[in-house]
């Protein structure tokens, strides 16, 4: 067994070193790059007179631009290949001007054969038309003040299309693109991706937009993946998917406490007071020992001080099928409980729905050594409890609340 994988791993060096010897060979006979001015040289007269136009508005001598092998990946995010481009068989098929300081907008009708175009960071307030670009498949507009384009402003074929950090608000143009399955509107004022569904994405970003609410609707075809990270719609007022504490509060009963009531599956009814307190802390509920309790309404007042109540996020709170289906990047069935908080002022009535917090503990435990018995085990017994957090430093008096449901 030792000589078999003794053999098998001198077969994998050797693999290796042969696909190092191809490549090695390939690259020592692989013919030079020409020059910038030596691609420019081949282009047709109508492109190299475009691009000539194109350079003048962006204070650039065509011949400055560094010319690569392929656009291909993230190629253009290497600091080198800010200002470069791609000429194939005679033709320019990839331009990237990044933060260029353009005097008018340009003009690319002339550049047929185009593929791929990076004017990120460019400042433009105002669209190019790019409709007559037929093989124009990769776009990056991002960080610039570009509003909602007109959809005959755009290219029919483009498959990646980078528009974060613009001033893009309607997602209705860009329905139009039959082809595109890679779209980035993150940090724009996007409110609503709905006109997309017609779509087959593979990749939407949106990370830190507007968008509040989903579609009714799930996509039919496409490979759908949508970040929403930063977005109203998975960050509703009052909510947070991290425990909103310094470390853990532990749940005590405060001889200050007077709490009366049940919990059980069919209704819960409780009324109670407070002690005053000054740092965080758990209410206890009366003990039960139905540990299948339904969403509750919280309400309370206080007299003095400024609080935050605090709840557990229920069982289906984001209840769409985008969730569910785990379209949405971040979201599936292993995905930790958020919490869910309202802020408590003195002489107002605050409310809040969502589940009470629970810690379960198994009496068979709290029996002597010798008398753990399954058969003599008393029933479990569950403690509910909500938290109640100080702000701005006050002592929080006088508070009263009562918890009903299920809602």
């Amino acid at each position: 067994m030792k000589k078999g994988l003794l053999y098998g791993c001198l077969s994998l060096a050797g693999l290796a070193l042969l696909v190092v010897a191809v490549l090695l060979y390939f690259a020592l006979n692989a013919e030079p790059l020409p020059t910038t001015a030596e691609a420019l040289a081949t282009l047709p007269d109508t492109e190299r007179s475009a691009l000539t136009q194109i350079c003048q508005l962006a204070k650039v001598e065509p011949t400055s631009l560094r010319h690569i092998a392929s656009y291909e990946g993230d190629i253009f995010d290497h600091e080198l290949n800010h200002r470069s481009l791609v000429v194939r068989d005679g033709h320019l098929v990839a331009l990237c001007l990044r933060s260029a300081t353009f005097s008018a907008v340009p003009q690319f009708s002339g550049l047929s054969a185009l593929e791929a175009l990076d004017l990120r960071s460019s400042g433009l307030t105002q669209w190019p038309d790019l409709s007559g670009l037929a093989a124009l498949k990769q776009i990056d507009l991002s960080r610039q003040p570009l509003p909602t384009p007109e959809a005959k402003h755009l290219p029919p074929s483009v498959t990646r299309f980078n528009l974060s950090e613009t001033h893009v608000a309607d997602t209705a143009p860009l329905a139009t693109l039959t082809h595109l399955h890679t779209l980035d509107l993150s940090s724009t004022p996007v409110t609503t991706f709905a006109p997309l569904i017609v779509l087959k994405l593979e990749s939407l970003r949106l990370t830190r937009s507007q968008v509040s609410t989903l579609p009714d609707q799930l996509p039919s075809a496409g490979n759908w993946e949508v970040d929403l990270d930063e977005t109203p719609v998975l960050n509703p007022p009052g909510y947070s998917k991290t425990w909103p504490f310094d470390g853990w509060i532990t749940t005590t009963t405060n001889d200050g406490d007077n709490v009366s009531g049940t919990i059980s599956e069919a209704k819960v009814d409780i009324t109670g007071t407070a002690a005053p307190t000054a740092k965080p802390r758990a209410v206890k509920l009366p003990r039960c020992t139905d540990p299948k309790a339904k969403p509750i309404t919280l309400q309370a007042t206080c007299t003095e001080g400024k609080a935050r109540l605090w709840l557990e996020e229920p069982f289906g709170y984001f209840s769409s099928p985008w969730f569910t289906q785990s379209k949405v990047k971040g979201f599936g069935t292993f995905r930790k409980r958020g919490y869910l908080s309202t802020t408590l002022s003195p002489g107002q009535s605050a409310s809040l729905q969502g589940s009470l917090f629970l810690t379960t503990h198994d009496r068979l435990y709290e029996m002597p050594p010798g008398q753990r018995n399954e058969s003599l085990k008393p029933p479990d017994w569950c403690d509910y409890s909500f938290y109640l957090q100080p702000l701005e430093g006050s002592t929080v008096t006088g508070l009263r609340f009562q918890v009903t449901g299920p809602n």
